[in-house]
């Protein structure tokens, strides 16, 4: 299946088997909105079931969806229901870097951002995140363990320049940075 951050209407989309289904696919499914025809509304409120500016996309290793949500300054984590799969309009389930899911404002303390980019999640489920707002990696412990909301980092990495994507390497556990306003990879 793809799965796309379709920033510009505030939701994710999933495309079962595209290369199987001819040149024009059709989503099956779509988180951040309650349907396929919703329109965007820019001056709508964050909540457990509406999306901002999804950008990045990632999974863990027990097939949990993490959408960052630049707009909203936060990523929220889906959860997969246990033997079954997403649903269109589901509710998140965790949301890390703000309080609540009701709230939005950016922060820089190591529980808040100001618009995240790109995630990845490694090997054991630690949450990557470019923090480009506040020019830093953000790294969180075993993410599907962290609490519903007030989501603390373990780790981070300052002094970078409005950092747009993070790779993880499966087989090093390298993590790859590109440190966009530097113009460089770190």
């Amino acid at each position: 299946n793809l799965y796309v951050a379709d920033t510009g209407n505030g939701r994710v989309l999933r495309f079962p088997k595209p290369f199987e289904h001819g040149d024009y696919p059709e989503a099956d499914m779509v988180l951040g909105k309650p349907s396929f025809t919703a329109p965007y509304d820019p001056g709508a409120d964050p909540s457990r079931t509406n999306m901002g500016a999804p950008y990045g996309l990632a999974f863990t290793q027990g097939g949990h969806l993490l959408v960052s949500d630049y707009s909203f300054n936060r990523v929220l984590l889906f959860l997969r229901p246990q033997g079954g799969d997403f649903t269109s309009a589901m509710a998140a389930d965790k949301v890390i870097g703000q309080a609540s899911f009701f709230d939005k404002a950016a922060g820089s303390d190591d529980s808040r951002m100001r618009q995240p980019r790109h995630i990845a999640v490694d090997g054991v489920d630690r949450l990557y995140v470019c923090d480009a707002g506040n020019n830093r990696l953000l790294a969180f412990g075993n993410i599907s363990w962290a609490p519903e909301t007030n989501v603390t980092a373990a780790n981070k990495l300052t002094g970078l320049s409005a950092p747009q994507g993070v790779f993880v390497n499966p087989l090093t556990g390298e993590v790859w940075i590109a440190n966009t306003g530097a113009a460089s990879i770190v």
